[in-house]
């Protein structure tokens, strides 16, 4: 590890640094707005306006870490501080000088770095403005550009103080000059006076620039940390800016679109394909009307004309800004809603299924039911066997509440139960083989899985785990061969577990193979060779459990012949395990 190096005069820097009295100060939301604003626009963790005193970096805003200052010898702000550029480290294990740092080995875990020094008015090094990432990233030119920005109006900010006391004090003196000053003035001091005054005004100008340079710096960083696409256009609808996430969700760059007119870059029509009319569109209504415009979320699409047209639907909001009362020009906010309409459709297919699902079994306790009444005196032992039959389809009704739960579980809340669950893989599969035993027996097939010489364990959520072995074994036996055979194996490979599972059944088509994980999927095929009663939930449910606990689920199959399921899941360590409970 490289320690940070000393400048020659770091006699005078600390001097320039300990004069902002800034050091141990309460913190302050000028600072903050700052460090909050770089969060969002790089969409890091981590962000900090380091001041560095003699043996340590102190934190004058920070966001992402608990602590407010570190050693100075181990700090990556320490060597930026001497960088004539910003300093970036993208991935620090593959840099010699910072892949052994504590930071980097140990907790916060730092694997990307972007610092850009801060200057004092008198051209000293006081600090540093830098954003941190867990994982490692590119940085490009644009995002060198936004960094110094945001690192120049933090600068503003911490000379601020300083600008305002000098001035202060400057006009203090005049004052008690002025007050000794003789009646008479002659020529020689009327020019020394005026040009005193000039410099005033010239300081004053400076100054109003300063605040200005913070006001368009600030209004920028505001802007590109809003998540949803942004576009200002001028009163001739000639675009003047387009942020980040508008670049992110069109893929066209603000170079490319900057003084082009609205409608070249941005055309909208309906789910069908139409285009909208010249006079509905939403930012020429808000600037003819002066109000603002909110388009309804079913009949609107937009769409680009680059070289690879892309169409999804959004949500647009127009607002036109003016300036006594003339329109100066208008902000279009628009979000791409391509995942809420296909949840919208993902959760109406559910109900549609669901409800059907559900009606089969209820029809038949409704019908045994009615049969059960009128017979029931009459006929105890067909009674009998109607309730039987109605107590399946309850525990039949109950097993597609339960799998409906599962599908439909919050997986934030979900993840909590993983985090503070370790489960024993093997004894688990064979808890679920013994279950299983008897209903292979009486197709007289086998199940081998034989006992590893070590255990392997998880972290996650016991029950889920559960269901989804049960269900991808179950599935063998269903759809095995009479004296067929199943095999269960596992094995680590670095960081996961794979657990296979294969048998010799029936197999599964061509056509059925992308199917077999959605929900409510049931093969005709498969329906006709199995009489055991399912949902189609199954397997749907077996791919989200894997995917709640970060792992996946994969099969290849050959009809006529057999399939092997390989279900991967991480292997938590008990390090990373205390670092994702806090």
């Amino acid at each position: 590890m490289q320690l940070a190096p000393i400048p020659k005069n770091e006699k005078k820097r600390l001097l320039s640094l300990h004069t902002l009295g800034l050091l141990d100060t309460m913190p302050e939301k000028r600072f903050d707005v700052i460090t909050r604003a770089a969060v969002r626009i790089f969409r890091v963790p981590i962000c900090t306006l380091t001041l560095i005193d003699a043996r340590r970096e102190w934190f004058k805003s920070c966001q992402g870490l608990k602590k407010y200052e570190n050693a100075r010898a181990i700090s990556f702000c320490g060597h930026a501080l001497l960088a004539n550029k910003i300093f970036v480290i993208p991935d620090t294990k593959k840099d010699a000088r910072f892949s052994d740092n504590p930071m980097v080995v140990n907790k916060p875990y730092i694997r990307f770095y972007a610092g850009v020094p801060i200057m004092s008015t008198d051209g000293e090094r006081v600090g540093v403005f830098c954003i941190k990432d867990i994982e490692p990233r590119e940085f490009s030119k644009n995002d060198m550009v936004m960094l110094k920005e945001l690192a120049y109006w933090a600068e503003m900010e911490v000379n601020f103080h300083n600008l305002s006391s000098a001035l202060r004090q400057e006009g203090e003196i005049s004052l008690k000059l002025e007050g000794k000053v003789t009646k008479l003035i002659k020529f020689d001091e009327l020019q020394k006076k005026s040009k005193k005054t000039l410099l005033n005004v010239m300081e004053d100008l400076e100054k109003t620039n300063s605040l200005l340079a913070i006001g368009k710096a600030r209004d920028k960083a505001i802007f590109e940390s809003i998540g949803d696409g942004m576009i200002i256009t001028n009163n001739k609808r000639k675009i003047t800016f387009f942020n980040k996430s508008a670049e992110e969700i069109t893929g066209l760059k603000m170079s490319d679109v900057v003084d082009r007119h609205i409608s070249e870059v941005i055309k909208m029509g309906d789910e069908k394909g139409n285009s909208i009319s010249e006079n509905q569109l939403p930012i020429r209504l808000a600037l003819s009307t002066k109000k603002k415009i909110t388009t309804l979320v079913n009949i609107s699409s937009l769409y680009f004309n680059t070289k690879k047209v892309r169409r999804f639907p959004v949500t647009i909001t127009v607002t036109p800004f003016l300036n006594k009362n003339e329109i100066v020009g208008a902000i279009l906010i628009f979000r791409d809603i391509t995942k809420e309409k296909e949840t919208e459709k993902i959760k109406t297919e559910f109900i549609a299924n669901a409800t059907h699902e559900l009606r089969t079994p209820l029809a038949i306790i409704k019908g045994n039911t009615d049969l059960a009444l009128r017979r029931g005196k009459k006929d105890p032992k067909f009674t009998k066997n109607a309730l039987l039959e109605i107590n399946n389809e309850i525990k039949h009704l109950s097993n597609i509440l339960s799998e409906m739960e599962i599908l439909t579980l919050d997986n934030k809340e979900n993840k909590l139960a993983i985090y503070n669950n370790r489960v024993n893989l093997n004894d688990l599969l064979r808890k679920i083989v013994r279950r299983l035993e008897s209903i292979a027996q009486e197709k007289n097939m086998s199940i081998d899985f034989k006992k590893e010489q070590i255990d392997f364990f998880i972290f996650g959520n016991k029950e889920h785990l559960e269901k989804l072995f049960l269900n991808v074994i179950k599935n063998a036996i269903n759809y095995g061969k009479n004296n067929g055979k199943i095999s269960i194996k596992m094995l680590k490979e670095k960081d996961t577990i794979k657990t296979e599972i294969t048998d010799n059944g029936i197999g599964i088509s061509k056509e059925d193979l992308p199917k077999i994980f959605k929900r409510f999927f049931k093969s005709e095929k498969a329906h006709k060779y199995s009489s055991d009663k399912h949902s189609g939930l199954g397997l749907a449910i077996s791919k989200r459990v894997t995917e709640e606990h970060g792992g996946n689920i994969e099969v290849k199959s050959i009809e006529g012949k057999g399939s092997t399921f390989t279900v991967s899941l991480p292997v938590l360590n008990e390090k990373i395990l205390k670092d994702k409970k806090e």
